[in-house]
């Protein structure tokens, strides 16, 4: 198997600036500006996909290591820094949001009117910001409880990322008691992906990773191979979004397709050395290495930066959708600067977890 699999880090990448495009303008911008609800945006920037892609993407990062090393210490190592990785964002973009409200900062409430938005850009931070609320929040209810008052409501995806990852390592420590492991991962992955369960795709992330493991991928493939595999990745992106749900939800973000087509998404790309290859350019990788703090801190800029702006500029088009543009290139940025203090942190928590593991 090979060591750091740039591709990975690159569709990482492409979905988390995805999905600060989709809620920059996709959501925030939206009502004001219909082009940005329009289908083909939709399609491209979606960022209810990018979140699917998030969790295949975690059950195979989760299970590397241990399918390499085929020692059980590994999976329990990774499952420990998962928690402690994930505390980090959580806790500086919460924090971030704790600290504007004490102060009064809530430039959203006025925004939600200008953008014709109030039931997206006005929605949540309804509370009375508490000290002790916000570290409930930051270190135990935004991965195992219901939080009423949600400091970030982006970190929904919290709850699923524990819940996966401690699957995941259940699933790579039983695999030695399976006759057919593989088969009884991707099958119970099939069952609860048509059941429109995110549990499901962690699960397959993990057959990705056993497929890895065993060379299934490797090889580049010859012209046609490649071509066919970029036609069928363009069809699967597209048909979801342009054929009506059949479980007949209003938002067509969480219909069965999509379930279904995306975990193909990433099979297709684990084949193809050509999408490989465009995935890993530079700036793709170095988006994949802020992925977490662009996703954690959007939230932030979007609420109170973007919203700033907005009551500043007023109701014209152009102008704001600029200001959106600059609101999120100034996030990329503070991404960056926040990556970089986590990667200290990720080295303290690495030895942390060396030692209780050893």
């Amino acid at each position: 198997m090979k060591g750091h699999i740039k591709y990975l880090d690159g569709i990482r990448g492409i979905a988390s600036l995805s999905v600060v495009i989709f809620h920059f303008f996709h959501e925030a911008l939206g009502s004001f500006v219909p082009v940005f609800r329009s289908r083909i945006f939709y399609t491209i920037f979606d960022g209810h996909e990018d979140v699917m892609i998030f969790f295949i993407l975690s059950g195979d990062a989760l299970s590397i290591s241990y399918l390499r090393k085929k020692i059980e210490k590994t999976i329990v190592y990774s499952f420990i820094k998962r928690y402690f990785r994930l505390l980090f964002v959580v806790f500086v973009s919460s924090f971030s949001v704790y600290v504007l409200m004490k102060l009064h900062i809530d430039p959203y409430r006025k925004a939600q009117y200008i953008l014709d938005n109030n039931s997206w850009v006005g929605e949540g931070l309804d509370f009375r910001p508490k000290f002790y609320d916000f570290l409930q929040y930051s270190f135990g209810k935004v991965f195992f409880g219901d939080a009423q008052n949600k400091y970030n409501i982006f970190l929904w995806t919290m709850q699923y990322e524990i819940l996966g990852s401690f699957l995941v390592m259940l699933l790579c420590i039983s695999t030695k008691y399976m006759k057919e492991p593989k088969a009884y991962i991707l099958a119970t992955s099939i069952c609860l992906i048509l059941f429109q369960s995110y549990v499901g795709l962690f699960m397959f992330g993990l057959f990705l990773s056993m497929m890895r493991a065993e060379g299934f991928f490797d090889g580049e493939g010859d012209i046609t191979k490649n071509l066919l595999l970029v036609l069928f990745l363009i069809l699967l992106i597209y048909i979801p979004n342009f054929i009506p749900s059949i479980t007949k939800k209003v938002d067509p973000g969480y219909n069965i397709l999509k379930f279904i087509s995306y975990p193909l998404i990433l099979l297709i790309i684990c084949q193809s050395k050509m999408i490989q290859d465009f995935i890993s350019r530079k700036f793709f990788i170095f988006l994949g290495k802020i992925s977490f703090s662009l996703y954690g801190i959007h939230y932030v800029t979007l609420k109170f930066l973007f919203s700033y702006s907005v009551n500043e500029i007023g109701p014209y088009e152009y102008p704001l959708i600029l200001s959106a543009i600059m609101c999120v290139l100034i996030t990329i940025y503070i991404a960056y600067i926040m990556s970089c203090f986590e990667s200290r942190y990720i080295n303290y928590v690495n030895r942390a977890a060396k030692l209780i593991t050893n």
